[in-house]
């Protein structure tokens, strides 16, 4: 035993290869599901690879330049350059972007093990919004890979047992910096901020949870940087990386304590929230619209024209879901579901009229509009396929004319559909963004937001307004003009007129999304609401003055509704942030100015070679001025077409303790191509005993289509051995499978695979190398052929290491039929229910229900009892009908096919059987973060979780422990060979049980389970059994 530890520690710390406690490979996981083929393109620039398909060459055309022209910013603002070149996957819209096999093969992340990974520098990245927005995500996605890049170091010796292996960054820190580089002080993390200020409690307020970390952080690094500069972040980012402590990079770089610069960040906001917060509108909490919990998520809302109904959407952990909620009964009914998150954001719902409504759907990968009959219950579809993203649409008052903003090669202009008829009108035509159009009542009309610079619609547009203004264009009209509307310096959006001169519309002109007042007529504009919050969505029912909103409050989304608004005109202030940031302009302005002044002042009028006219150097868009200084400055080649090739994605190393070999080593390795539409995966398991009993197995999986497919091959071979009568046996599996799969959702996909497998079995007894044959049987061979079917379902959610929220399934049928020998026939069923309820924040109960039965005429067993992957074990001989003991002359070739259950408190083999029941429950406590609340930057202290547990099980070959004389009451005792048996009654307690508690956590590269605990047997209280293993539990 000693010497078995001893080896142990010692390939930990010596080998060359690198350890980890799991394997990356998992039977279960999400589905992406293909709906169309897209063929890729590559653009070559110096420090990027810009992968784009179909349609996307304009917008590939302003992320390679944008990126090209800011890199050397980026880089100097985070003080690190990455080695290799980032590759950067576009797809036109968030629908193509859930579809990609991309990062389908990453490692678990809070699998945190240092095998070796490609370290290829690569993000994904959908155009949802407008180019503007856009090219800010590029910034944000750009600058957090390059962060982790910097933080992750390099893959040797010190990252492995050093500094490196036994801290961790928290994502307040590295995402928190990402946001701030790219975004600055923007609207917002100001909500989120000021939300959390006059909502937490401020004793806690330096504790930084996961929900909204990045945020947070955000606002931390904003405060930094306007206190000490901007400068000082990339040698806060760098110390972080050499010390591996955020807190004391920090302090370092500041010279202050970091609870005081914690403090000083806290009053920072603080001063800015409480100065003005008594000059806006408190809501009373008996306005906001009770729905239940399941409903509370509310990502958009309308009111019906007869004020009697609420349309909303709600987003769920599954998908986005409609419903409608009759103001009358208060009873909320269910329209439609999406399962995906693809377009939460847009603009999805409307009512048609007092009876329909219409609202956007996804169907096969396709954008759809859907018009439901409230009354009838019927839905009429219309096929918005040509539309990469839809950005709002509004029916006429006849309801025969839909006015739609639609995205098609990444520009998104205003088209004009019918409603039932497949004519479509396109009305603006640019690289402009209009969107969110809405007609006028009883009108021609339509409104829209738009960042165009000029109302021509037969002019090129050749910049970009930073803001959104209201336009009208009038299907009426003769012009080819447009009628400007809003001419501030501000986003205009989401307006709906009330009358043909009078509209209202989300602002963010004092810097909180509120609702603004516009009479075209006398061309003036009014506040019309002042609530502390961003508006999110509203709508407004100008005939009931009734007014339906949601906006953050309290750390969640609230939704309200309130009777009889029609206020004054309202005066709200400025918020600190937009002060703050049309002084920095201001400021920004002088320099420029002084700057240029200073160059006139130089200028030599002898040499007019370079000389320039005002009117020669043009004001542009950031946008097109680094397409201009890219174009003159960079080398770019392509495109080019893709072409699959693979590149090795993971290799891993790790010690398995296999409950019949014993203990070994596992490697593994994985290829895939860049889109991971292929995959090659291979493992092979060495036990110490004997190299010769080498497990492989390997398999290609082709994820392309709608179908999915995957070829493998598995070879299993396991020594038999009975010292003590010189009894040795060898067993060999080898199965060739072909595999099916066929995702129905992103969380659901059913499996079906034929199969054909060979046993062998061999008696290594000395008499076998006679020449005489032996009087028993010392070879078989069985070939089988049959199928697998599975149906899968996982909507779990990973929040810490050994900590998940969700539920997962797996259904399994397996037939085996023998070719040669009909007696050998046998199935298998098994259902694996696994579910993980959040308790508190970070508290987690997971509990699993297992059943295995197998049928047939040779039947497999299932053995129940101990600890798989455990340091410490041991096999229990003396059961009835041992599936683990061998005989001269029998063929024991189940054993192959035989499952090990666990349950803890007790031995391997401590009960067996053709069919297996077991319930395990564990409640999980992460320490750290449910005392403190709060992320350190110790691994180990991170992910040390304290547990209580209770298993209960039981095995049986006929009578379940369910019946009154159960198989474990009765044992029927037959030696291999032997035509005599006896049967064995007894009053003994079916059930297996155990109790206790233990500890987990991750040590070096393995994650370490020590389970204390007390079996139940008979219903006695056992002897306390320790289990030291490695790896998750379930």
């Amino acid at each position: 035993m000693y010497k078995i530890v001893i080896i142990w520690i010692f390939l930990i710390f010596n080998t060359t290869m690198l350890l980890s406690q799991s394997s990356f490979y998992s039977e279960y996981g999400k589905n992406r599901i293909q709906h169309k083929s897209l063929k890729w393109s590559i653009i070559y620039t110096d420090n990027f690879e810009i992968y784009y398909n179909n349609s996307g060459k304009n917008i590939a055309d302003i992320a390679s330049k944008h990126l090209e022209n800011k890199f050397r910013e980026i880089t100097t603002s985070v003080g690190h350059q990455p080695i290799k070149k980032t590759k950067i996957f576009i797809f036109n819209s968030p629908n193509e972007l859930i579809q990609s096999n991309i990062g389908i093969n990453k490692k678990d992340i809070f699998l945190s093990t240092n095998l070796i990974q490609n370290n290829t520098i690569q993000f994904e990245i959908a155009f949802s919004e407008n180019k503007n927005q856009f090219v800010k995500n590029l910034e944000y996605k750009l600058l957090n890979v390059i962060i982790n890049d910097l933080m992750k170091g390099n893959n040797g010796f010190t990252k492995r047992f050093g500094k490196a292996s036994f801290s961790s960054i928290p994502n307040w820190f590295i995402d928190g910096a990402a946001k701030y580089l790219a975004y600055g002080w923007n609207m917002e993390m100001d909500n989120v901020i000021r939300d959390y200020f006059l909502t937490q409690d401020l004793k806690k307020v330096k504790k930084i949870t996961d929900q909204n970390s990045g945020i947070i952080g955000q606002s931390i690094w904003n405060y930094i940087s306007i206190v000490y500069g901007k400068n000082i972040i990339s040698n806060i980012l760098n110390l972080t990386k050499i010390i591996r402590n955020p807190e004391k990079g920090i302090s370092s770089t500041l010279g202050k304590n970091f609870n005081e610069i914690m403090k000083d960040w806290q009053n920072y906001y603080l001063s800015s929230v409480n100065k003005n917060s008594d000059q806006y509108t408190q809501l009373d909490n008996n306005q906001i619209i009770k729905l239940k919990k399941k409903y509370s998520n509310v990502s958009n809302i309308k009111i019906s024209p007869n004020n009697n109904k609420i349309l909303f959407s709600s987003n769920t952990k599954n998908g986005i879901k409609i419903f409608f909620l009759n103001l009358v009964t208060n009873k909320v009914t269910k329209i439609s579901q999406m399962n995906n998150k693809s377009n939460s954001n847009s603009f999805y719902i409307s009512w048609v009229n007092d009876d329909k409504i219409g609202y956007m759907k996804i169907i096969n990968g396709l954008n759809n509009l859907v018009i439901y009959d409230l009354i009838n219950k019927e839905k009429f579809y219309k096929s918005l396929a040509r539309f990469e993203n839809v950005n709002g649409f509004s029916f006429n008052h006849t309801t025969n004319l839909i006015a739609l903003s639609g995205t098609i090669n990444s520009n998104s202009n205003i088209y004009l559909l019918s409603t039932y008829k497949n004519s479509t009108k396109q009305l603006t035509n640019d690289i402009a963004d209009d969107i969110y159009p809405k007609f006028f009542p009883k009108s021609n009309s339509i409104i829209f937001s738009s960042n165009r610079t000029h109302v021509k619609l037969d002019s090129k547009i050749n910049d970009l307004n930073d803001y959104y203004n209201l336009f009208i264009y009038n299907l009426d009209s003769t012009t080819s003009s447009l009628h400007q509307v809003t001419k501030t310096i501000s986003n205009d959006i989401k307006s709906i007129p009330i009358s043909k001169n009078e509209i209202i519309y989300l602002s963010d002109l004092k810097g909180i999304n509120n609702i603004y007042n516009y009479n075209i007529t006398n061309n003036t504009f009014s506040q019309f609401s002042d609530f502390y919050s961003n508006i999110i969505n509203y709508d407004y029912n100008y005939q009931e003055k009734s007014l339906v909103l949601s906006f953050l409050k309290e750390g969640k989304i609230n939704t309200y509704n309130i009777d009889e608004y029609n206020p004054k005109p309202i005066f709200s202030p400025k918020t600190d942030r937009l002060i703050y940031l049309e002084r920095k302009k201001l400021n920004e302005k002088k320099i420029d100015f002084e700057i240029k002044s200073q160059k006139e002042k130089k200028i030599d009028f002898e040499k007019t070679e370079n000389f320039e006219f005002k009117d020669d150097n043009k004001k542009t868009s950031s946008i097109l001025n680094n397409i201009n200084n890219f174009q003159n400055r960079t080398k770019l080649s392509g495109p080019i077409n893709y072409n699959y090739s693979l590149v090795k994605n993971n290799f891993n190393s790790f010690i398995k303790i296999d409950p019949l070999e014993g203990y070994g080593s596992q490697i593994e390795t994985d290829f895939i191509d860049i889109l991971e539409d292929h995959k090659l995966y291979a493992k092979a398991f060495v036990p110490f005993s004997s190299i010769k009993s080498s497990d492989i197995y390997t398999e290609y999986t082709y994820l392309k289509k709608r179908i999915d497919f995957k070829l493998s091959y598995n070879r299993k071979i396991y020594f038999a051995e009975d010292q003590e009568n010189f009894l040795y046996h060898k067993y060999s599996l080898n199965e060739f499978k072909i595999k099916a799969m066929y995702p129905l959702s992103n969380f659901v996909r059913l499996e079906i695979a034929p199969f054909f497998t060979r046993t062998e079995f061999s008696d290594l007894d000395y008499r076998v190398l006679n020449n005489t044959p032996p009087p028993f049987l010392y070879y078989n061979r069985t070939n089988y052929t049959g199928y697998t079917s599975n149906i899968i379902y996982d909507n779990s959610t990973k929040i810490g290491m050994n900590l998940e929220e969700g539920t997962k399934l797996k259904i399994s049928y397996n037939n085996y039929f023998s070719l040669n020998n009909d007696l050998k026939d046998f199935n298998n069923l098994s259902v694996d229910l696994i579910h993980h309820q959040k308790i508190s924040n970070h508290i987690i109960l997971s509990s699993r229900v297992f059943y295995g039965g197998s049928f047939g005429d040779n039947p497999n067993k299932y053995i129940l009892g101990g600890v798989q992957n455990s340091i410490f074990s041991s096999t229990n001989e003396d059961t009835p009908n041992n599936p683990l003991a061998i005989a001269s002359g029998v063929d024991n070739s189940t054993i192959l096919f035989s499952k090990f259950v666990d349950l803890r408190g007790y031995d391997f083999n401590k009960f067996n059987g053709k069919k297996v029941l077991l319930l395990s429950s564990e409640l999980r406590i992460p320490l750290v973060k449910t005392l403190f609340n709060n992320e350190v930057s110790s691994e180990f202290l991170n992910n040390f979780q304290l547990i209580g547990f209770f298993d209960l099980g039981s095995s049986w070959d006929e009578n379940s422990p369910f019946s009154i004389q159960s198989d474990v009451n009765t044992w029927i005792i037959k030696e291999p060979g032997s035509v005599f048996q006896a049967e064995i009654e007894n009053s003994k307690n079916p059930w297996l049980a155990s109790y206790g508690f233990g500890i987990r956590s991750l040590i070096t590269d393995y994650y370490i389970k020590l389970d204390i605990a007390k079996p139940i047997e008979d219903y006695t209280t056992g002897k306390t059994k320790i289990h030291f293993s490695i790896g998750y539990s379930f």
